[in-house]
């Protein structure tokens, strides 16, 4: 069976409020698959290039008023917010028991996190990461690092928690194996709590496939859940995951240009954590 190792875990760091929710959701999985757990923030070289310019302002919340902001003011905006969630991971880290370390880097806030997924097993990013109007779902940051990251990559809806029942999709490919292989090792003993969702396909596939899942399980002493799709929509995907009750998805990254909206649609409409195996 092919395996996802997932020994070292990113958790991206931004300047919102639900940062505690995400690193707790981080920890959780980091214990519960025995990882390392790093966080990341970066400070966004964007916004001090902002104060630079000479009209530039900030809008006072609750009011329609604004002030002049200037390069100083946004220096110590993001000092501020930097040694905040310094304190914030030390917290979590005694609270959880668990080493937790933080880097602080400064630049292309897409670019930098990237870059540090070259060298972790899997990234945990917040579906946005940055101040958005509401009728978007997912920011541009968000994009940029589904389309470039490198390694396996976690999409949490702000403010999620990690629980079961886990739902994984299983096609049969090598990228499906190891999101079972993954999805198994999160449910731990708990595995009536472990759904497989299938392609629709004729009946003979299907059952070739339960019998593959089947193939995993059973020396494991248990028998997941089997659900098929009625199509290979998201929104099918999406029906399925509320009918199933569904707190997590596993499903492999395919990087097709059709892959891509697919995913995008199920992280933009869905609530329910995912997780994108390379």
């Amino acid at each position: 069976m092919a395996k996802t190792n997932i020994n070292r875990i990113l958790v991206a760091l931004d300047s919102s409020q639900v940062n505690r929710s995400t690193l707790q959701a981080a920890t959780t999985l980091a214990t519960n698959l025995d990882a390392e757990l790093n966080a990341l923030f970066v400070e966004d070289i964007n916004l001090l290039r902002l104060a630079e310019l000479p009209n530039a302002r900030e809008v006072v919340y609750g009011s329609s008023s604004y002030r002049r902001i200037s390069v100083d003011d946004m220096e110590r905006s993001i000092h501020t917010q930097t040694v905040r969630l310094r304190k914030l991971v030390e917290t979590i880290s005694q609270q959880s028991e668990m080493e937790i370390t933080f880097d602080v880097q400064r630049g292309n806030v897409a670019d930098l996190v990237c870059s540090a997924s070259e060298q972790t097993d899997l990234l945990i990013i917040g579906k946005n990461t940055q101040r958005l109007r509401q009728s978007l779902k997912v920011g541009s940051i968000t994009q940029t690092i589904l389309s470039s990251a490198s390694c396996n990559l976690m999409v949490l809806q702000h403010g999620a928690t990690l629980e079961r029942p886990v739902a994984v999709f299983f096609s049969g490919s090598m990228g499906s194996h190891k999101a079972m292989q993954l999805a198994i090792q999160i449910v731990e003993q708990d595995h009536k709590n472990l759904n497989v969702i299938y392609p629709a396909s004729a009946e003979e596939e299907f059952n070739k496939l339960k019998q593959e899942v089947n193939s995993l399980t059973l020396p494991l002493g248990f028998e997941a859940n089997h659900i098929q799709l009625k199509d290979d929509s998201s929104a099918a995907m999406l029906a399925t995951l509320i009918n199933c009750g569904a707190r997590m998805l596993l499903l492999e990254s395919r990087h097709d240009v059709q892959s891509k909206k697919y995913i995008q649609s199920l992280i933009e409409q869905s609530s329910t954590p995912i997780i994108l195996i390379n």
